[in-house]
């Protein structure tokens, strides 16, 4: 109860987020073109400029090969749009909400988005009903990148992927004056200080419910699970990312190194909008629009400006602002 007015409140217990997998075995394979291309086999992309011409490389349709492949959902999209500082929704100054699909930035991660399935034709198209999922793919070593989370480190290990785990690529420098991040005549110390990786943040919070028989001792099963401790376990045992800043120090991540880029990614990285029926926001007014714009079936435009309506309609109608 905050000044006369009751807030529901969570605690975390469990979080988690996106960083980009590569299969080292496919970037050593193609080494000559890549280091042709100025391009180094041995790391990842760092910007979504380097991605394309990564992906360009890595892909050969006839070897069913692609340099990526991507879901087609919003949380999955907010890497990109995250990367690029935009925003989907914001508010006024009465505090109402309004819906902001059509923000530049916003527009220009979709359009990268779209870009690399129609434009540079890098991705496999396994956003599509009855496609390769991207994680089958990547363990068929059909897709060379891919964004995932922790929950699949366990499952590429045991089939035997080689594969490495890194930050988000962040704008290129042109892609960031382009969009307003950094001025025109930024330096490369302007740059890397102004224009960083992002990804999304994802995860579970435990609540007591007001009519709990036994508040305390919920209270201390909640307080269990969101201790420094028990955090701890979950990273070194069961690959987990740590909601307490204090469990991210010291682990002993032998069997799950990957979980340091995990940590690094999720403190760039920000939290979905915190409005409510984000299953809707997914299901009903981003997702099928995108569909249709990947497919040829429309254009950004367009599908920017019913998800605008129908995010303002179907969601943002129904918050009382007091």
């Amino acid at each position: 109860n905050v000044k006369g007015k009751e807030n529901l409140y969570g605690l975390p217990a469990q979080t988690t987020t996106l960083t980009l997998f590569w299969n080292k075995d496919l970037f050593r394979q193609y080494r000559e073109e890549l280091n042709q291309a100025g391009l180094n086999h041995r790391r990842a992309p760092e910007n979504w400029e380097e991605f394309i011409e990564y992906g360009k490389i890595l892909t050969d349709p006839e070897e069913d090969l692609f340099g990526f492949a991507m879901t087609n959902s919003l949380w999955f999209s907010f890497p990109l749009i995250n990367s690029y500082q935009g925003a989907i929704v914001e508010t006024d100054k009465d505090g109402r909400f309004f819906p902001t699909f059509d923000n530049k930035r916003t527009r220009a991660a979709l359009e990268l988005k779209k870009s690399f399935y129609q434009e540079h034709q890098i991705e496999a198209g396994a956003w599509q009903a009855g496609a390769i999922a991207p994680e089958q793919g990547f363990i068929n070593e059909n897709y060379a990148m891919i964004l995932m989370g922790p929950w699949n480190i366990e499952r590429f290990q045991a089939v035997g992927i080689n594969f490495g785990v890194d930050l988000i690529p962040r704008p290129g420098k042109q892609q960031a004056i382009e969009v307003g991040l950094i001025p025109e005549d930024a330096s490369e110390e302007e740059y890397n200080e102004k224009v960083t990786t992002s990804s999304t943040i994802g995860g579970n919070n435990i609540v007591v419910f007001r009519g709990s028989e036994h508040p305390q001792i919920a209270y201390e099963i909640a307080h269990f699970f969101s201790d420094e401790e028990a955090q701890k376990k979950w990273a070194e045992e069961l690959g987990q990312i740590p909601v307490r800043l204090e469990a991210q120090e010291d682990l002993d991540l032998e069997g799950f190194p990957e979980i340091l880029t995990f940590i690094d990614q999720i403190n760039y990285s920000r939290a979905i909008p915190p409005i409510p029926l984000y299953g809707t926001l997914e299901s009903e007014v981003y997702t099928p629009e995108m569909d249709l714009v990947l497919q040829g079936r429309s254009d950004l435009d367009r599908a920017i400006r019913n998800m605008n309506r129908r995010f303002q309609e179907q969601i943002l109608d129904l918050i009382i602002v007091e």
